[in-house]
């Protein structure tokens, strides 16, 4: 190159300025790297409640390379260092632009917002939420509350001061909660948790709200793992996401098939029953503060070890271990050890936080203890039934929405509403302590002013679940937190165990009551087999059936009585007949005779194969009938074949069953079966002119077994064809006799039971056509727990089921006393708060027409009912009498002498014996409608025989005069 050239220095200008253009490329080359943080790992579900700062929320990834942060303050943009190689090449002509995305497996640390044409969702800030409205922060955090239910650390973050999760303002601890909420159920958790997280969080919340039955799967960890092994897995995490309505039922009975069911009632054994309720010793017990010394605590300390769990098998034999030396009883320490330790699958972790709880527990307020003393007595079959009963005793002494409730829906006073000072002491109580609770207080004292009230909304679940929208949601929360903190009380004295003891048997004791009548609605009355002894007072003029309840059933399908009474078949029988004089008792008053077949526990019977199952079902279907087939063996029993000439046969034990399997499995396999179970067994139960009876409770109605398509095939009459020769009386007969033979549902209520029947009445008419409404309403039978307190809600549900359901059932809330018999009923209509008499409200309210019922009917009418087999006897036999003195007055010349003599004799047995016929004909239950509409013409057209015969033997007698 000639450097003398006047164009020589334009490469040295062209070098320059290419050297200049390319500083700032080389600088950041040579400029040290900022160093970037980790990835932080997924949240453990201890550390959900701890708080996050609000300048950068970083959301989990599943990726390790790949961090996406959200930072809601303006950020300077970073651009990207380049490589050594591209160091040392000459710059590009045009700059690099900041806002370049990072490659792959590069940090991307913010980048500026897209334009409209490609914008992506807005990632979630603590800012971006606490711009939303009061009304979705509240959907938002009443979501969270009903998906983390239950949950470990949801429940210790809820607790946290300030109220959190449940203040309506959004923060760090909400955003943690739904990112893992994304991160449980999403199968791509972490790359978007941005706004439409939140509107599936909702939409999952709202789904969930409206399926309670499938709760327990989709929540479960067993589902997730199961759907992690499954090569679909990819279309099945969707569905649960949305649980979708279509396609999650089909992946349901997928998961089911291969998966354990799981078992409720677990606590429970097989061959026990078992009530719930208060004695007046529990109450004791549980209002007296038990202190735990400090040697005791000290003793304990020695399970104070980190990251040590003790076997659940070993717990309790540890903790008596280490309590030897103190003379401390584990008996209290253990249920209050298990409650605050940490539980895990492999055993239970004490830690100092568990020993701090038990050194200052809540003990059970005065004003409480006084409110719970109407629950003294009171029984209930099953655990639930009896927690939701405290609740509504809870809820009535705190008197919320009192300002809001009609008047005449009101209590009258004494209402159990408890005093301005009672209550300041209660608020007082869960607002001091180590385990205080301001705002539960707080939350008291607006439902006793009634600001968490409002209208009675049929819509709210009657378990509490989550209404976002419903003012009462509040209000039921707020009652049940206050059980919450002192259920553990409850739930160690609650359950009984009652011995079975066969020289006390059920005695009724039912005076000149009169007979059961025929309506369109039933009665159901529980005799429990531990209330036996005293006889107790019924009127059985306004019962249908009574249904004894004690039997359970083993693995084997064998029928035993609970609670160590042996077989049923060697019961019942030789000295130990007295035991079925109930049966004789309500027969006479022509009220039927039902046996409950209950049972609770499941596990061993889940763990059978198909093929054992199916077999004992089948062993105790054959029990069963033969159970209800049995001769009855007492005396009147025996006689019955000669008080009706050989017409009628001995009386068996039993007119039906019901069927009470509490807490079956709900798997499709025992479905299945339960369904073949049954087809098996109502022929069988039919063939004997035997009623079927299905009981369960009503927070299990919907589900399993239960569920309505199943019900109403069940209660969809049979298409038999009548016989075209039965005249129109006869065919109304026939009919009659088709619908007798479905079976009636007894559902036995929790409170509060005015919610409760409106919220059974929705469900069955939205989920089921017209004429399966129909069905279903005739043969539900609500079955209540009456305290002998509230009076005009009584009144109301007799007037509603009376009017909608088949019938009502009471379950024997405290022992019938022989030595304070019930009211009896009286003629006319009176409130029940006016009479308060069960009996009275019966008649009054449950009787078509009100006010009228057996109980009202004349002595006469009363008597012919209760001893017709006498009096059909007795017609029998002067009819025979008459029959042999007509024959041998035709054929003997001495007895006519005789019987002309003493004429009077076989017209007084003749007159009797119409006497008799007529009352028969008029009061016999049996006899009556046979002969509606026949009686004055039979009676006249006998008469007519009888002047007959007179005036022939008179006409006859002239004539042979001489």
């Amino acid at each position: 190159m000639n450097l003398h050239s006047r164009w020589s220095f334009l490469p040295c200008a062209a070098l320059g300025v290419l050297l200049a253009l390319a500083e700032p490329a080389v600088r950041a080359a040579t400029a040290p790297v900022p160093p970037v943080a980790a990835a932080p790992a997924p949240p453990k579900p201890g550390a959900a409640s701890r708080p996050m700062p609000p300048e950068a929320i970083t959301v989990p990834v599943p990726r390790p390379e790949t961090v996406v942060v959200a930072e809601p303050a303006a950020v300077v943009p970073v651009t990207p260092a380049p490589s050594k190689a591209a160091a040392a090449t000459p710059a590009p002509s045009k700059p690099i632009a900041a806002a370049t995305p990072a490659p792959p497996k590069q940090i991307a640390a913010a980048t500026p917002a897209p334009n409209k044409a490609t914008a992506a969702p807005r990632l979630l800030s603590v800012e971006v939420l606490q711009r939303y409205d009061a009304k979705k922060r509240k959907r938002i955090q009443d979501a969270l509350k009903l998906i983390f239910q239950g949950d470990a650390s949801y429940a210790k973050a809820h607790a946290t001061a300030g109220q959190p999760l449940s203040d309506n303002v959004v923060g760090p601890i909400t955003l943690s909660f739904i990112t893992r909420f994304w991160l449980y159920y999403n199968i791509e958790p972490a790359p978007n948790v941005s706004e439409e997280s939140v509107a599936a969080l909702l939409h999952f919340a709202d789904r969930l709200a409206a399926h309670k039955e499938w709760r327990p799967d989709v929540l479960s960890v067993e589902f997730g793992q199961w759907i992690d092994k499954q090569t679909d897995r990819a279309a099945l995490y969707p569905i649960r996401l949305r649980l979708d309505e279509v396609k999650l039922p089909p992946v349901l009975v997928r998961y089911h098939a291969v998966v354990t069911p799981q078992v409720v009632n677990a606590g429970d054994r097989v061959g026990q029953a078992y009530w719930y309720g208060l004695t007046e010793d529990d109450l004791k017990t549980i209002t007296s503060k038990r202190e735990f010394s400090a040697a005791t605590v000290k003793a304990l300390k020695a399970l104070v070890e980190p990251d040590t769990v003790i076997a659940h098998a070993d717990f309790e034999e540890e903790v008596q271990a280490l309590l030897a030396d103190t003379g401390e009883k584990t008996g209290p320490l253990l249920p209050l050890l298990k409650e605050h330790a940490v539980t895990t699958d492999h055993g239970i972790g004490v830690t100092d936080e568990t020993l701090a709880a038990i050194a200052d527990r809540p003990v059970l307020p005065a004003p409480l203890a006084t409110l719970l003393q109407k629950m003294v007595g009171m029984q209930y079959p099953h655990q639930q039934l009896f927690a939701r009963a405290l609740q509504d005793r809870l809820s009535v002494g705190i008197g919320g929405c009192q300002q809001v409730t009609p008047p005449t829906r009101r209590a009258p006073p004494p209402s159990g509403r408890m005093s301005d000072d009672d209550m300041k002491a209660l608020i007082a109580a869960v607002s001091s302590g180590r385990d205080a609770d301001p705002g539960l207080g707080k939350r008291l004292q607006s439902l006793r002013d009634a600001k968490l009230c409002a209208p009675a909304a049929p819509d709210m679940a009657s378990d509490g679940a989550i209404a976002s929208d419903s003012p009462g949601t509040t209000e039921a929360s707020t009652v049940g937190e206050l059980y919450k903190r002192y259920s553990y009380l409850f739930d160690q004295v609650g359950r009984k165990t009652p011995a079975y003891n066969p020289s006390a048997p059920i005695t009724l004791a039912a005076g000149l009551c009169g007979c059961s009548d025929d309506q369109k609605t039933q009665v159901f009355r529980f005799l429990p087999f531990w209330q036996g002894g005293a006889a107790q007072r019924i009127d059985f003029s306004l019962v249908s059936r009574v249904n004894y309840y004690g039997v359970t059933f083993e693995d084997n399908g064998e029928l035993i009585m609970a609670n160590g009474g042996g077989r049923v078949s060697e019961l019942f029988s030789g000295k130990d007949d007295r035991q079925l004089d109930f049966v004789t008792t309500a027969r006479r008053h022509r009220v039927s005779v039902d046996w409950v077949i209950q049972r609770s526990a499941w596990g061993p019977w889940a763990a059978l194969s198909a093929k054992e199952r199916e077999f004992r079902f089948n062993q105790l279907s054959d029990n069963i009938v033969r159970l209800l087939r049995g001769r009855m063996t007492d005396f009147p029993s025996r006689a019955r074949p000669w008080l009706s000439f050989g017409m009628a046969p001995v009386p068996v034990r039993g007119d039906g069953v019901t069927l009470y399997f509490d807490g079956y499995p709900r798997d499709p396999v025992s479905v299945v079966q339960f369904d073949a179970f049954l087809a098996r067994l109502r022929p069988m139960l039919d063939e004997y002119d035997f009623s079927l009876n299905i009981m369960m409770r009503r927070a299990e109605l919907n589900t399993g077994i239960y569920q309505y398509d199943k019900l109403a095939g069940m209660v969809r009459p049979k298409e038999t064809p009548a016989p075209a020769s039965l005249s129109a009386k006869a065919l109304q007969l026939f009919q009659r006799e088709q619908v007798r033979r479905l079976p009636y549902f007894l559902v036995l209520f929790d409170e509060p039971s005015g919610q409760n029947k409106l919220l059974l009445r929705r469900e069955i008419e939205s989920s089921n056509t017209g004429v399966d409404q129909l069905h279903l309403l005739n043969r539900m039978v609500p079955v209540i727990n009456f305290d002998g307190d509230g009076w005009q809600q009584l009144e109301d549900d007799l007037v509603y089921f009376n009017q909608n359901f088949g019938g009502v059932g009471f379950w024997p809330g405290r022992p019938l006393s022989a030595t304070a018999p019930p009211k009896p009923a009286v003629a006319g209509v009176k409130h029940c708060n006016e009479s308060q008499s069960v009996d009275d409200c019966i008649q009054d309210f449950f009787r078509d027409p009100p006010g009228q019922a057996s109980s009202t009917d004349s002595t006469l009418k009363k008597i012919v009912c209760e001893y017709r087999w006498l009096l059909r006897f007795a017609l029998d036999l002067m009819v025979l009498i008459l029959v042999v003195l007509a024959i041998t007055y035709a054929r003997s010349c001495q007895a006519r002498t005789v019987l002309r003599k003493h004429y009077l004799v076989p017209l007084a047995v003749a007159l009797l014996a119409v006497l008799v016929l007529v009352a028969l004909l008029l009061f016999d239950p049996y006899l009556a409608p046979l002969t509606d509409g026949y009686l004055i013409p039979a009676v006249l057209v006998l008469c007519l025989i009888g002047m007959y015969f007179y005036f022939r033997a008179k006409f006859k007698e002239r004539n042979e005069r001489p």
